[in-house]
């Protein structure tokens, strides 16, 4: 489990997934890629190992620049969408299970957002409101994981780029 965002820049950084049953291969821009099918497919791609430049340049204020290895990893193409979280939501006592230690205790994964009923009238949208602590149980629910720091900022450049639209800091101003 992946949130928001991460395939285009997943893609463009060389990912590919690995053969396995309920695949089918497609190929794009003379890369291999195998997307899962089916009735709630989470529709997944396989993410090589890779060492690459984690930070900024000096200047900016945020961490140094640095080379940081991830392993391999599976990532969500997708975000969560609200039909897929609020099947999280009804399971209650289930979904409680795999809560982080750190949670504050009777937190509801309730989004915070304040109007989960009207946003149900639009299952496909991405769900909103929610916190590390709702994404952490959802994720532990599925069976899966958030990931690293290293790994989100990975999975969010494109490629080697320092920022995820490409090499050009500011977009805007060209």
């Amino acid at each position: 489990f992946l949130p928001a965002g991460i395939a285009p820049a997943a893609l463009a950084g060389g990912a590919v997934l690995p053969p396995a049953p309920g695949f089918v291969r497609l190929e794009v821009r003379g890369k291999e890629l195998r997307v899962e099918y089916g009735p709630g497919a989470p529709m997944t791609a396989w993410v090589p190992a890779a060492r690459f430049p984690m930070g900024r340049t000096a200047g900016s204020g945020l961490t140094p620049m640095h080379e940081r290895e991830i392993c391999a990893l599976e990532a969500d193409l997708f975000e969560v969408t609200v039909t897929q979280y609020a099947e999280f939501l009804a399971r209650g006592a289930e979904a409680h299970a795999g809560c982080h230690e750190w949670e504050p205790k009777g937190k509801s994964h309730l989004p915070a957002n304040g109007d989960f009923q009207r946003a149900q009238a639009e299952p496909l949208q991405p769900v909103t409101g929610i916190d590390w602590f709702d994404a952490f149980a959802y994720a532990a629910w599925r069976g899966r994981r958030l990931p690293t720091e290293a790994e989100w900022e990975r999975l969010a450049r494109k490629g080697d780029a320092p920022y995820p639209w490409g090499d050009a800091p500011d977009v805007w101003n060209r």
